[in-house]
């Protein structure tokens, strides 16, 4: 097996390269082995944020994508929660110092993605959750892009946003993205939630939240 300093090193001012669902799984067992953050990244050819990133999305995963790990990174993410946990607590995101209005050109852009994506998962006859496809997505090793986009922080906060929408239909039963049924998902769900990204009336607060200067709006 080479070493993991054989690796490229990645310049500051290349791209990361895009990981893949199977080389996320690759990277987690080298964290659980306590291998360094920069030598996965040299052997991936991407940098050290990237190989967080991959550590992060992880603790975020479903019971189910979890016990497809092995039992040494599901130990290293449990033993990872505890020893973090009070530090993840105390340390808001640093999303959320951007301003209201920054956030909202965030929330509709996504949105707008969000719409593109469920789109393609229309199916009126079909029975399965936005978990099922996405567990079905990890299990096969491919689409990644669409997995980690239902972890990214806005996603989960444009879902807040829109549980309390009076446009977006359908939600408020819901925990989240992962919740929403493929043949709940019409048209005309569809065709709110891209006027609500056309408007930018997203009514609330979530966790990305905060108070713009002379706003009154309060932050979650």
């Amino acid at each position: 097996m080479a070493s993991l300093n054989s690796g490229k090193k990645l310049d500051r001012r290349e791209k990361a390269v895009r990981l893949t669902a199977v080389q996320n799984k690759e990277i987690l067992e080298l964290l659980a082995r306590r291998e360094h953050r920069k030598d996965i990244a040299a052997k991936f050819n991407t940098n050290e944020k990237a190989i967080s990133r991959v550590r992060d999305q992880a603790l975020s995963y479903t019971s189910k994508m979890r016990a497809s790990l092995t039992n040494e990174v599901q130990e290293y993410l449990t033993l990872w929660e505890e020893m973090h946990s009070k530090k993840m607590a105390g340390s808001p995101p640093k999303n959320r110092i951007q301003n209201i209005d920054d956030h909202f050109d965030d929330l509709a852009k996504c949105a707008k993605e969000l719409a593109d994506l469920l789109v393609e998962f229309k199916d009126a006859a079909r029975d399965d959750t936005i978990d099922e496809i996405i567990e079905g997505s990890f299990e096969a090793g491919e689409n990644f892009d669409m997995i980690e986009f239902f972890y990214k922080k806005i996603t989960r906060g444009l879902f807040t946003h829109l549980k309390q929408s009076e446009l977006v239909l359908g939600l408020d039963t819901l925990n989240g993205w992962g919740d929403l049924e493929v043949s709940k998902v019409d048209d005309t769900f569809i065709r709110m939630m891209r006027l609500e990204a056309a408007i930018r009336g997203f009514e609330g607060t979530c966790d990305l939240c905060r108070v713009k200067p002379g706003s009154n709006r309060k932050v979650a």
